[in-house]
């Protein structure tokens, strides 16, 4: 989505794109999830079984119940044709996304920036029809699913690092400025702490009261201190939404209307959210087990490519930083420019 954004004219209605584009996605997940569940329980009433007893998970459920469904009708072995067309067209549509992606960063690289994006197009394609050839194999599905198994901590993780960085980072300088470093420190930490201590006695213990307890008592001990320690001529409305509101009112006369809680969301309720999740995925206990198993291989695997992605995030900032200091910073030319500044201030 960053990629096709890119593309688009800086006057676009980012917030009415983002809404539409969020309802067809949920909308269609919807409507895949009832055509998956309905077909499972065709086979089961086919079958005489309980729809626990059908025993598809994973990418199975797509693979293993509309095949399985549609070969029960007439001509079924053409409907089952048509479906992987069908499946093929959307893998080719999601290469699409993902190529796009790749290029788009690759084509912002000082590197890469004057290199003809054909090119470009070509190494990334061949490269990643090496690196995929090993999905083709008799294990492919077994590397696929745990790929995509540690991808999940990833987008969580980028969830939790954009809006941390848009609701919190950003414009956090003026907003030391108004209320006090002490003040704005203390608060993000009653407001980022207190769900990791919610989270870790939620999953941990695995109990329910202990993790409401600990989430408020976090929070009303730490927000009480960034009270306490405001600068005079501080109010709680600046340390409240100030940073988030600056951000919401520069890009506002580029982007068009964006409402107001889009502003509570992003700081008060997404980041909190996204770090529980982390937390629950965390306490699933299959980090380095994932599926139960312990081939060592795979699981290494998962964890490199989680790993690797925090060290990219990292050295990132180390060259902004690194660029801001020498004075010879570029933006790229796809990127937003306010939330590169954002992170590399």
């Amino acid at each position: 989505m960053t990629a096709y954004g890119s593309h688009c004219p800086r006057t676009e209605p980012a917030f009415l794109n983002s809404t539409i584009i969020a309802i067809s996605n949920s909308m269609f997940s919807f409507l895949s999830g009832f055509a998956v569940f309905g077909a499972m329980g065709y086979l089961a009433g086919q079958q005489d079984l309980d729809v626990t007893d059908i025993k598809f998970g994973g990418f199975g459920l797509v693979f293993g119940t509309w095949p399985s469904v549609l070969a029960t009708l007439p001509g079924g072995s053409h409907w089952v044709r048509l479906l992987f067309f069908d499946l093929f067209l959307l893998g080719i549509d999601s290469a699409f996304s993902i190529l796009e992606a790749v290029i788009i960063v690759l084509k912002d690289t000082v590197w890469l920036k004057d290199t003809e994006k054909w090119k470009v197009t070509l190494a990334t394609s061949v490269v990643g029809f090496i690196c995929t050839l090993l999905y083709c194999s008799d294990v492919g599905l077994i590397w696929l699913d745990t790929v995509d198994w540690y991808i999940n901590f990833l987008l969580l993780l980028v969830g939790i690092f954009e809006t941390g960085a848009a609701g919190w980072i950003c414009g956090m300088d003026k907003q030391i400025e108004a209320v006090g470093a002490k003040s704005v420190y203390l608060f993000g930490l009653a407001n980022l702490g207190a769900p990791i201590l919610g989270g870790v006695l939620w999953f941990g213990l695995k109990s329910v009261w202990p993790g409401f307890v600990g989430y408020i008592l976090f929070y009303v001990i730490f927000a009480a201190g960034a009270h306490f320690s405001m600068e005079s001529g501080g109010c709680w409305n600046d340390l409240l939404m100030k940073n988030i509101l600056d951000l919401k009112n520069k890009i506002e006369p580029t982007i068009g209307y964006i409402p107001i809680m889009w502003c509570v969301l992003i700081k008060h309720f997404i980041p909190q959210v996204l770090i529980i999740l982390f937390a629950n995925l965390l306490a699933s206990g299959k980090f380095f087990t994932y599926s139960g198993t312990y081939i060592v291989f795979l699981i290494n695997l998962g964890v490199y490519f989680f790993s690797h992605f925090l060290i990219i995030s990292f050295l990132h900032r180390l060259c902004c930083v690194a660029l801001s200091d020498s004075g010879t910073i570029n933006y790229p030319v796809h990127c937003w420019p306010l939330f590169h500044r954002c992170l590399c201030p």
